[in-house]
């Protein structure tokens, strides 16, 4: 397994590998695997105009400032006051707790002032798809789409599934969100793992 990241659509995307990496030629015998990590953004399209697109460049990018003020006033809280808080989150949001310690780090002003930074300017600079990669890696790819997916509405999936016939792709019909890390974390893995082993 080999790990790095490559540039999609004008934004650095984490991959993962099994065989050769994703720059080398690939020869008639050699049979590649290559895990698209889609959060980071992975095939990324008309993103301001998904739904949260609409939200993040409608109402969240005016209200950065008073987002970091009051992370900045959280930085002063006690370290048991934080978990405490951050603990209630996600129990309401029925979310694992052991999101809390790495959601602490998150909750640093400068740590999220460059995060809206950089998601703002995803909105910005993320247009069209890149269709011409898409169809020189098309028998790499294997694109899962949510049905409940804000990023990604179903529309993009019908889109893709009508302008790239030779790419394969379905629908997730067990609801996973978006972020399944936070919640559906062991799902996703039997998902890839299934793919996994169809695909060696």
């Amino acid at each position: 397994m080999t790990e790095g990241f490559v540039i999609v659509n004008g934004v650095s995307t984490h991959v993962i590998t099994w065989g050769g990496w994703v720059e080398d030629k690939l020869n008639a015998d050699h049979k590649e695997l290559v895990l698209l990590i889609t959060g980071n953004p992975g095939l990324a399209e008309r993103m301001a105009e998904s739904p949260n697109g609409k939200l993040m460049t409608g109402i969240i990018k005016h209200i950065v400032p008073v987002m970091l003020f009051l992370v900045w006033i959280f930085t002063f809280f006690p370290v048991p006051i934080k978990k405490i808080l951050l603990s209630v989150h996600f129990i309401v949001r029925r979310m694992p707790t052991y999101h809390v310690a790495p959601t602490m780090k998150l909750m640093n002003p400068t740590v999220l002032g460059n995060v809206m930074f950089l998601a703002l300017e995803e909105m910005d600079k993320v247009k069209e798809l890149d269709d011409k990669s898409v169809r020189d890696a098309s028998d790499l790819l294997f694109l899962y789409y949510g049905t409940t997916d804000g990023w990604v509405p179903l529309q993009y999936w019908k889109d893709m599934a009508q302008n790239h016939p030779e790419i394969k792709c379905m629908v997730c019909e067990k609801g996973i969100d978006h972020a399944f890390v936070l919640r559906y974390n062991n799902e996703m893995a039997d998902i890839l793992s299934d793919l996994i082993q169809e695909h060696l």
